[in-house]
């Protein structure tokens, strides 16, 4: 288990010009939520001009609290997204998001992840505010604490697959990953939609 968030721009298109428009960082969840939480990530802006972020999905699902130009702050979850998108940021806003590990939804939902990818779905939780880091972090473990995750083992193995996945370069084919494994293809795939959202071979 991390004590910090990752570093790297994995997923980021042009990361310095992210960071030249708005202030983003990363933090760390709760203790108890770390299973499942992979980290919390803040962004706050004041823009003369839009301003407009690609990102490249990871099979992830996120939450965002996000208020933009004085409008009320809205929450949403946001399911795996199958492709490369974009969000356009203007005038003065800030959003705090929850990046959760891939399968680590699932204990939250309980239900078939993939019913979310795609998708975003409206929560009416929260809202999470403004205030110091801190104070956003903590009203974000308050509110993730306050869904009573349940630990499922099941959630677990997929999270530790995705990371073998995306860690070995020599993964190529699903037949192949799960002959090594010692799982059927199809075992794979039904794990991979219910707990991550998308299939093993995305």
């Amino acid at each position: 288990m991390r004590h910090e968030p990752r570093r790297d721009n994995r997923g980021i298109l042009d990361p310095g010009r992210l960071r030249r428009q708005v202030r983003f960082r990363r933090r760390m969840a709760a203790p108890a939520l770390r299973r499942w939480v992979e980290h919390y990530w803040l962004i706050d802006w004041d823009l003369d001009e839009p301003f407009e972020q690609r990102v490249v999905p990871h099979p992830t699902v996120n939450v965002v609290f996000q208020a933009q130009d004085g409008a009320a702050e809205h929450g949403e979850i946001a399911g795996v997204d199958t492709g490369l998108f974009a969000v356009t940021l203007h005038g003065v806003g800030r959003v705090s998001g929850v990046q959760f590990s891939p399968g680590g939804f699932r204990p939250f939902w309980r239900r078939p992840v993939a019913e979310l990818t795609g998708r975003r779905v409206p929560i009416t939780d929260g809202p999470i505010c403004p205030g110091t880091d801190d104070e956003r972090c903590a009203r974000l473990d308050e509110l993730l604490t306050s869904w009573s995750p349940v630990a499922d083992p099941l959630a677990a193995e997929a999270t530790a697959l995705v990371e073998e996945i995306r860690a070995d370069r020599t993964v190529l084919r699903v037949t192949d990953f799960a002959r090594r494994r010692g799982v059927s293809v199809r075992r794979l795939q039904r794990l991979f939609l219910d707990h991550v959202g998308v299939g093993p071979r995305q």
